[in-house]
């Protein structure tokens, strides 16, 4: 994951970054932090602030965040940013990115200005300024957008703003953390009753990280079963709705997600072996799922979401989960059984609003998840 805070000189990046960083580290070893101003002193300055000077070194801290990108290794990237093409590069290149953009009035930054320098570009002492004569052009499609109104609320309010939007950096952590049931004595960690409050609130608009998820025990997952009890218990008896027709996926350079998942729900449920290539596309949603939790209607070659708005179709989030079903009984995979918690989260905190024939086939979910997840913990000798 890159995160690639921009804004000009002044609007708080640098802080806000730093403390970010300082917010991440402890969960994600594997963070790195980049400023566009270190990475000029790392090279020598050999490149001026004209605007080729910075688009050299804007092609500078792009490949490298996608050389670490590579290695698995998470970049937090500050820096000022004017041109969109590197943008859309990053946005294309990196395996997962998330812009955030400090918009902040010029007016503004100059009534801080704590490195003089727009004071300085005003009277001609210093050329090159982006604000001044260099045109900053604000990002066409940042992830998130922090404006002067926010920043009143004060630093810390940014970076928490920040970690509730981001994916999680892990994609390890799961609604129930599975691993630890194979502890000695951990069919006791707790003793104190807790509520479940994993599937709660709008998590089709304001998904779950899963960040700093502890595990509490057998009254983490009594909680659990019983908020699927109570999704049950208001899911009338029908019948579920007839399997869809494998059909083509890509066509015109696109991926079409139902028809992606009704070709994988047709091919995990057959008897015979599941294909290479079905099991590369089933891993592909599986990351694109644990990153962001969401599912988007359409991709592009390179698996990035045509329009990032596009991911409220709930009909996606149940086949999907039909699939990560399917993969657990062929597989015994935990990363699907571990993704199957996650978007019966999302799927239940949307129940009251689901169609009827959804509603159905999430009641038929839920029964598999808590069979699954009751056989999984027998292996680990806990009795749910």
């Amino acid at each position: 994951m890159i995160i690639w805070l921009i804004g000009m000189s002044g609007s708080g990046k640098t802080t806000i970054s730093k403390e970010l960083y300082d917010a991440l580290k402890p969960q994600s070893p594997n963070l790195v932090y980049l400023d566009g101003d270190d990475f000029r002193e790392m090279f020598r300055n050999d490149v001026d602030h004209t605007i080729d000077g910075r688009r050299k070194n804007a092609e500078r801290i792009s490949h490298t965040c996608q050389l670490l990108d590579k290695q698995g290794i998470h970049v937090i990237a500050s820096v000022l940013s004017i041109f969109p093409d590197w943008q859309a590069w990053n946005r294309e290149h990196f395996q997962d990115y998330f812009e955030i953009f400090l918009d902040i009035p010029l007016d503004v930054l100059i009534q801080r200005d704590v490195k003089n320098l727009y004071a300085r570009a005003e009277s001609g002492r210093i050329p090159n300024v982006v604000g001044f004569d260099i045109p900053f052009p604000p990002p066409p499609n940042p992830d998130l957008t922090i404006d002067a109104e926010f920043q009143k609320k004060g630093i810390a309010a940014s970076v928490e703003r920040i970690l509730t939007e981001i994916p999680n950096l892990n994609n390890t952590k799961t609604t129930v953390d599975l691993d630890v049931l194979s502890l000695p004595g951990s069919t006791t960690i707790s003793d104190q009753a807790i509520e479940y409050t994993l599937a709660d609130g709008d998590l089709l608009n304001h998904p779950n990280t899963y960040f700093y998820m502890p595990f509490s025990g057998t009254p983490f997952l009594d909680a659990w079963r019983l908020s699927r009890d109570m999704l049950l218990a208001t899911v009338p008896e029908l019948s579920l709705p007839p399997v869809k027709s494998a059909r083509p996926f890509m066509i015109d350079g696109q991926i079409d997600t139902a028809a992606l998942l009704a070709t994988l729900k047709a091919e995990y449920s057959a008897s015979h072996t599941v294909t290479d290539e079905s099991k590369k596309w089933l891993l592909k949603l599986l990351h694109k799922f644990e990153v962001f939790k969401r599912v988007h209607g359409y991709y592009d070659m390179s698996f990035k979401a045509i329009d990032r708005q596009d991911h409220k179709n709930t009909s996606l989030y149940i086949g999907l989960a039909e699939v990560f079903e399917l993969a657990w009984q062929r597989d015994n995979s935990l990363q699907f059984l571990s993704a199957l918690l996650k978007i019966l989260d999302t799927l239940s905190s949307l129940e009251k609003s689901l169609p009827a024939v959804e509603k159905v086939q999430l009641a038929h979910l839920v029964q598999q998840e808590r069979k699954h997840i009751r056989d999984f913990a027998l292996t680990r000798g806990v009795s749910i």
